[in-house]
């Protein structure tokens, strides 16, 4: 089940990057006993080079600005600056996990017409390129 946040998303639960505030806080979710839920964040931010990066995290805000920062060793401190492309939010850090492991292998392609929600587009990019005039 996705969360509501005050990131722009449409009714799919995806971001819409013509928008491209980072929320400073979360639309709070409630369990029982009025405490607060966390909502966890599957992301996408392009490096300087126009390769892709996909995580996940708990706080998006916080996230994408030590990316910025290049406070991680690794990928994305390597292709400075980085910007965010897409996200979406999932109730349990599992649902992210699975989400974040399931996108990570995608084409460019796929990842982006995910990023423009454009269903057809991405699943024509998930058809392997050797099918794709076989099944047209």
């Amino acid at each position: 089940m996705r969360a509501s946040t005050s990131l722009g998303m449409d009714e799919r639960g995806f971001r819409d990057i013509t928008k491209p505030s980072i929320p400073s806080e979360v639309e709070g979710r409630t369990g029982s006993g009025g405490t607060h839920l966390l909502t966890f964040y599957v992301y996408i931010l392009r490096c300087s080079d126009g390769l892709y990066y996909t995580g996940q995290t708990d706080d998006l805000e916080r996230r994408v600005a030590e990316h910025k920062r290049g406070a991680y060793d690794g990928f994305t401190a390597a292709r400075l600056p980085v910007e965010l492309m897409w996200c979406e939010t999932f109730a349990t850090r599992e649902e992210a996990r699975e989400a974040e492991y399931r996108i990570k292998p995608w084409s460019r392609a796929k990842k982006e017409a995910l990023f423009r929600s454009d269903w057809k587009a991405l699943k024509e990019a998930a058809i392997p390129p050797g099918e794709r005039q076989s099944r047209s």
